[in-house]
């Protein structure tokens, strides 16, 4: 029958609002509309480029009877395959089916919602469940809370259940009878306080695993064994606690679960949840230690982890330490904790400091001997003068070898005194010794700086001494930049006239040259910088207000028109 004789425009409207947004065909759900019926097969147009085919064994109910179709007919289908090597259509009711219903239960898994199931057939470890067409797994040891004699007797039947789990990547459900069985025998039990209280001990088997904790499945009802109260020691994950056969279970439904022993460690009477724990069982290893671990003493341990930041070590079973990273050597600095380190690996700690309440204790690998940098400072004071060996040039300056053991530093700026001095770093190699005066020692820091300029006195000193502010002084031009010249005043005192400052001449700034001599006066002198701040428009100003004045005795000197001059200038 060709689909021709359908109201084409009302089913491309259909079709195009069923895909709307739809970019890969293969596996979307679509609506599609049969145009043919055989004894086999289905065929069915989704609007694309040609019709497929679906046998009708896949629209088959629970009880083996086969709905009755007609052409024209929607049907919601599951698209496998755009186009198979033939170009068909590769389409499957089953999996529409099984898609639909899989986002259904999906949000009754999540919200915790029980769901009806009809059992099926037995089969190994379980039963075969159908779920709205679904099928699912009940295993025989979630059937009930205590033993049935004739389980074949729920085959057939429909049974409330709860589901456990779901893999969509495997189409895998299991669903539990014992869940809703225990919830409703527990609900009551609790409210009449009955059934558990604190400090109890009880037996149950694991029933799911979280990267937090573990499910406890107690027969009446779950409880929730948290990570903290697993092991007075630190762990990773749950499952570093538990064996192999205490899991097996989870991972093959017809494995009998093993109970192991919990202590209730609180119940909720509000949302009647139970916090359990293991770690209860045994005394807190932590009692003890204040005592024994105290400041200042050493013991030799294990390694049990290693981290970026450092390792952590084994005190006594269920007390860890950690060494932090700062604390491993005196001398090495490009430690790698988990590279230098390994887990199983005995090594000496001394403790820093303990801390019971927050269960921190603090070690130090590299404090059991004694400080090479406190060693060297006590036979080589601040203020000595040693002979070392440059081991290392970098732009901040020179890695100095002290001895054996400990390096030193000298800063390019405690090289020389000419501050203005390029490349100071140029006059020296590698493997050169050199004399240099210790300046500080930062034990703190295991720090050691040297200085080769302060082997002498400094030149400049009583030269910028000698200068004050006022004075007139000729100076020789060394270099011109657009903000101004850079000039020398004395043998090795910088002085510089910013471009604001040459003459009161616009045009006569442009006529300087290095080389040339300049008169100017001092306007701040910088002992830090050692440079000496200068104008020559001031001076200028001085003198064209000492040529306007009279020449009588009340007339004013430069140097008191100029300290007028200044005193307004910082006025302004």
């Amino acid at each position: 029958m060709n689909k021709s004789n359908f109201n084409n425009e009302s089913f491309e409207a259909l079709f195009q609002q069923s895909i709307s947004g739809v970019k890969n065909f293969d596996g979307q759900i679509v609506k599609g509309v049969i145009i043919g019926i055989d004894n086999y097969y289905l065929t069915v147009d989704v609007g694309l480029k040609s019709e497929g085919k679906i046998l009708l064994s896949e629209f088959r109910k629970a009880d083996g009877s086969t709905p009755h179709f007609e052409i024209g007919q929607e049907v919601e289908v599951y698209i496998e395959r755009y186009e198979d090597l033939s170009g068909n259509i590769m389409l499957s009711r089953e999996k529409a089916k099984r898609e639909e219903v899989w986002h259904d239960l999906e949000k009754l898994y999540l919200e915790g919602t029980p769901i009806t199931g009809y059992i099926s057939k037995r089969v190994k470890g379980g039963f075969a469940v159908l779920i709205e067409d679904t099928l699912a797994f009940l295993p025989g040891s979630q059937l009930d809370i205590r033993p049935i004699k004739n389980i074949n007797s729920l085959v057939g039947t429909n049974q409330l259940l709860q589901i456990l789990k779901m893999d969509k990547k495997r189409y895998n459900i299991v669903v539990s009878r014992k869940a809703i069985i225990s919830k409703s025998y527990v609900e009551g039990k609790l409210e009449g306080q009955e059934q558990f209280e604190e400090g109890q001990i009880v037996e149950g088997v694991i029933k799911n695993i979280t990267g937090y904790g573990a499910f406890i499945d107690l027969g009446y009802v779950d409880g929730l064994l948290h990570v903290t109260d697993m092991s007075w020691s630190r762990i990773n994950h749950p499952s570093e606690v538990f064996t192999e056969e205490d899991l097996a279970h989870l991972k093959d439904a017809s494995k009998q679960p093993k109970p192991i022993k919990l202590k209730i460690v609180k119940i909720n009477p509000e949302n009647k949840r139970i916090s359990l724990g293991i770690k209860q069982l045994t005394e807190d290893p932590w009692g003890e230690v204040v005592e024994k671990y105290t400041v200042g003493s050493s013991f030799k341990v294990k390694i049990t982890n290693t981290t970026d930041y450092g390792i952590f070590v084994e005190l006594a079973k269920g007390v860890e330490g950690l060494v932090h990273i700062s604390e491993m050597s005196w001398v090495k600095k490009d430690i790698n904790p988990k590279v230098d380190y390994k887990v199983g690996e005995d090594v000496n700690v001394k403790v820093l400091d303990v801390d019971i309440k927050k269960r921190r204790i603090n070690l130090s690998i590299k404090q059991t001997t004694d400080s090479p940098w406190l060693d060297y400072a006590n036979s080589h004071p601040e203020g000595n003068v040693v002979d070392v060996e440059i081991k290392e040039i970098n732009p901040n300056g020179l890695v100095v070898k002290l001895n054996e053991t400990i390096e030193g530093f000298i800063r390019a700026a405690d090289i020389s005194w000419e501050a203005n001095k390029e490349d100071v770093l140029s006059d020296y190699k590698v493997g050169d010794k050199i004399s240099a005066k210790i300046i500080k020692h930062n034990l703190e820091k295991d720090k050691v700086l040297l200085s080769v300029k302060h082997l002498s006195e400094d030149p400049y000193m009583g030269a910028l001494d000698e200068l004050k502010k006022g004075d007139v002084v000729k100076a020789k031009i060394t270099a011109i930049n657009e903000n101004g010249v850079e000039v020398e005043v004395k043998s090795g005192v910088q002085g510089f006239v910013k471009q604001s400052d040459l003459t009161m001449d616009a045009e006569d700034r442009a006529n300087y040259k290095v080389g040339d001599t300049v008169d100017a006066v001092v306007l701040a002198v910088n002992s830090n910088t050692r440079l000496v701040s200068l104008s020559v428009k001031s001076l200028e100003i001085a003198e064209q207000k000492k040529n306007m004045s009279t020449g009588d005795a009340g007339s004013s000197s430069l140097a008191d028109v100029f300290a007028e001059a200044m005193s307004k200038k910082e006025g302004k």
